[in-house]
């Protein structure tokens, strides 16, 4: 005899007891597959798309790779979010020009190589947030810490600016948008995204018009199959 009222079998979802090993998967890599996830299940979870961050996120990689650089300070130097310059990005969310000056999704990587392209000392923190902008926890987070002014000592009260056109941080977005724009490795990964993006888009097209296929060819099935019945019955 089966059980009252039926039951609920509840399948477990996860990998083999023990977990997941960190250094198993980069943060990028593990944000990428857990959309992919979200998207094939339809689950509205944004805690899925979380990467694997790890617990002290005061990692720091400075750039130039020289001794006086990575001994010197940067408690002193200005702080760029990739929602600054950001054009998608409202005000609220940390933009700080206008979104004619501003750039679709600038990545950490593009701003790094515009500061190397002008000769600017910075340092990298990968694994920080925005607290103003939510999407940043899991889509192209991390921060630039960045020099804008050489200090002779800790009370020095006139610092002299590291570049010509940058005196402040306004400054320094306008002319970090400019050389962003120039990259040529920003333009190849735009024209990637680019053409991946309209390939997605003709196979979710190509699959979409299988299945109003499938969904024809059963109807007309059914119908057919109603129409023999029909025709095979007998007259009283």
């Amino acid at each position: 005899m089966g059980k009252k009222g039926g039951g609920v079998r509840v399948k477990q979802i996860g990998g083999p007891k023990g977990g997941m090993n960190p250094s198993a998967m980069n943060p990028q890599k593990m944000m990428q597959e857990a959309m992919g996830d979200m998207m094939k299940s339809g689950m509205n979870n944004k805690a899925l798309m979380m990467p694997q961050i790890p617990d002290d996120r005061s990692v720091l990689q400075k750039w130039p790779l020289n001794r006086s650089c990575q001994n010197e300070p940067h408690d002193k130097w200005q702080v760029v979010w990739p929602s600054n310059l950001d054009s998608n990005k409202t005000t609220k969310e940390g933009r700080k020009v206008g979104k004619t000056v501003g750039l679709p999704k600038p990545t950490l990587n593009d701003i790094s190589e515009a500061l190397q392209k002008i000769g600017i000392r910075h340092a990298i923190e990968p694994y920080k947030f925005l607290p103003r902008d939510p999407a940043s926890k899991w889509d192209n987070f991390g921060r630039v810490r960045v020099e804008l002014k050489t200090y002779l000592d800790d009370d020095d009260p006139d610092p002299i600016p590291v570049h010509p056109e940058i005196s402040c941080k306004n400054d320094l977005y306008k002319v970090l948008c400019r050389e962003i724009g120039k990259l040529d490795s920003r333009k190849v990964r735009l024209e990637v995204e680019r053409r991946k993006a309209l390939q997605e888009e003709e196979e979710r097209k190509k699959e979409e018009a299988e299945r109003l296929k499938e969904i024809k060819a059963k109807g007309a099935d059914k119908k057919q199959g109603g129409n023999s019945k029909k025709k095979g019955k007998k007259k009283k």
